[in-house]
């Protein structure tokens, strides 16, 4: 048999030791158990915030939104009563607009007064247990007594530092940091909410009013579309009931002149020649009232011909050499290098030509020349004519005037004329695709321009019947 072994005695130091290993140890355990819970709350927490978040983004009813993420607000932070206030954007008070376990109709909330005046101030969340008496949010127990809560939250809600409300919350315990850092987060995802939906709110105001103006436009459009066109059927009509009447005055005008049936004495012809001169006025008025009416009735429509433009401007500045003539002007036509042919209509082209000559004419003073210029511009895609006077200089306010019907420059004053000359060249130029518009000199000058889409040019910029050489002729 062997010898029996002994455990050997437990020295005092021993037992010390490992009651403090052992008290280590459940500390350790009570820190994981602590580490734990926290971690669990603040994975509560983080999961309460997401279903704020979620039930914020998920709705356009701002009032049942708020009244919901209230309540999860509430509850997640121990908090009996809750209630949010929004600013009135036509005062400065905050009125009530979602609440939780609080009477329907509540007082609202001045600014800078008790408890909410450091939050209006200062923008910031404030808690306080110091809860007057007066407090009007109030906890209803279980007797029907109303009391003021223990500890009060008050939470801004800003947006970009704009104060859009406040958060109210109130408790009977207290609240942790946790609680707190959720009501402070989720304020600001609130703001938002409230800044989106009035945002959206106004759009659909902004909609609406733009629609009901839109409307009474389109309205008032057809108003003006019928009253022109009423005034053209009035203007055509009209006109072509005089052009009979006023053929037939002007026809004996010119029999009077002639004197084929009798001398007259000088006063007799000055009549003669005062009635020739107004019917030949008015008739050229009643012409032109008649192109615009069928201009803007529709009823014109050009018959496009491929044209040599240089030989047409010679003709032009040909024809108008008599007018010119009694004031002792010139006319020159210049023409650029290659300026290829245009398809236009004939007729109409030479309109507009003739209308801005013969106004070159009346206002350039006697003596002087007057220049008719064509050229490419500057990407070969149109063909720039210019009619240019020494006349006196078109105030800038009137270069955009003058093309509408019966208005007529400062300048023109006193000087005879219909006002419809320059109405018809736009007309006629944008009918061929083209623009109208005049330059003038602060010393004295005026330049009409007007463009044409070039013709028998293709994509390589190869060009088929062209002018090849510059031409200059003074008619």
């Amino acid at each position: 048999m062997g010898a029996k072994r002994t455990r050997p005695p437990e020295s005092a130091t021993d037992r010390a030791r490992l009651l403090a290993a052992m008290d280590e140890l459940a500390e350790s355990n009570r820190r994981l158990i602590n580490r734990e819970h926290q971690l669990q709350r603040e994975q509560h927490f983080r999961e309460l915030f997401n279903r704020i978040v979620t039930r914020l983004i998920s709705s356009d009813d701002l009032k049942r939104t708020l009244d919901d993420v209230l309540v999860m607000l509430c509850a997640a932070t121990e908090s009996g009563i809750g209630a949010i206030y929004l600013q009135a954007s036509e005062e400065r008070r905050f009125l009530p607009f979602a609440s939780h376990n609080l009477p329907d109709h509540l007082p609202p909330l001045e600014p800078g007064v008790g408890l909410f005046g450091f939050v209006t101030r200062e923008k910031k969340q404030y808690v306080s247990g110091d809860i007057p008496p007066t407090f009007p949010l109030k906890l209803r127990l279980a007797d029907d007594v109303e009391v003021p809560p223990r500890v009060v939250l008050i939470q801004p809600l800003l947006r970009a530092d704009q104060l859009l409300g406040v958060l109210v919350a109130g408790t009977t315990a207290s609240y942790s940091p946790e609680m707190l850092d959720l009501v402070q987060r989720a304020a600001v995802q609130i703001a938002i909410a409230i800044l989106n939906a009035v945002t959206l709110q106004r759009t659909i105001g902004l909609a609406r009013e733009l629609k009901f103006k839109s409307e009474s436009l389109r309205e008032r459009y057809r108003e003006l579309e019928r009253a022109h066109q009423l005034k053209t059927a009035f203007l055509a009509a009209a006109s072509h009931e005089l052009k009979t009447p006023l053929n037939a005055i002007i026809g004996f005008a010119n029999v009077l002149l002639k004197q084929t049936h009798g001398p007259l004495n000088p006063r007799q012809q000055e009549y003669a020649q005062y009635i020739k001169k107004n019917g030949d006025h008015l008739l050229k008025l009643i012409n032109d009232t008649l192109d615009l009416s069928r201009i803007d009735s529709g009823k014109v429509a050009l018959v496009r011909r491929r044209i040599n433009l240089a030989q047409l401007l010679k003709e032009c500045a040909h024809s108008i050499r008599p007018l010119a003539d009694r004031k002792a002007q010139t006319v020159h036509l210049r023409l650029g290098d290659s300026i290829p042919p245009v398809t236009v209509d004939r007729s109409k082209l030479k309109q507009i030509v003739f209308n801005l000559l013969s106004n070159a004419i009346k206002f350039a003073p006697e003596g002087s020349a007057i220049t008719v210029q064509a050229q490419l511009t500057e990407f070969g895609d149109e063909i720039r004519i210019s009619v240019t006077d020494s006349g006196p200089a078109i105030a800038a306010e009137d270069r955009e005037r003058i093309f509408e019907p019966f208005v007529r420059a400062a300048q023109a004053a006193g000087t005879e004329g219909t006002g419809l000359g320059l109405a018809l060249v736009r007309k006629l130029v944008e009918l061929h695709g083209g623009r109208v518009w005049v330059e003038s000199a602060a010393a004295g000058g005026n330049t009409f321009h007007f463009t044409l889409p070039t013709a028998g040019v293709d994509a390589r910029g190869r060009r088929g019947d062209i002018v090849k050489a510059r031409q200059t002729y003074d008619a």
